[in-house]
């Protein structure tokens, strides 16, 4: 079992003997370069969107000023996204959302919105490392 972030739903206790892993999301630092600072409007189609609103603001030190979450893997169409660029426009934001969510734009917009890359990191990597190559020996 991998938990991401606080374990709020105390799934580490109810997986009966499994190993827990835990870990966080992390920002490249190059998105916390570009974005520390400064207001964005934050989309994404993920299954917790919410943690990557949150890694914006408490990580990259971005200012939320618009969340939008669509459904996990959202085939994201040219009118929607005219509308984000659009609203993004009027506040003065940039568009934002994670690399996931960055491949399925349509081409024609890829270039108007941030991408945001995270990196897992895991909190114990030897425990990790165990867990992999018990699965991975032949």
């Amino acid at each position: 079992i991998i938990i991401i972030g606080d374990d709020a739903k105390g799934v580490a206790q109810m997986v009966g003997g499994l190993p827990v892993l835990r870990a966080i999301l992390r920002p490249d630092p190059d998105a916390s370069t570009a974005l520390a600072g400064k207001r964005v409007l934050a989309f994404a189609g993920i299954g917790r969107p919410q943690k990557f609103f949150a890694m914006l603001e408490t990580e990259i030190k971005a200012i939320l000023v618009d969340a939008i979450s669509f459904a996990d893997h959202h085939p994201y169409q040219e009118g929607e996204i005219e509308t984000l660029v659009t609203q993004a426009k009027l506040l003065d934001a940039q568009p934002v959302t994670t690399r996931k969510d960055w491949v399925r734009l349509p081409p024609a917009y890829q270039a108007q919105i941030q991408m945001v890359d995270v990196t897992l990191e895991f909190q114990n990597e030897v425990m990790l490392h165990s867990v992999l190559m018990k699965v991975l020996r032949p």
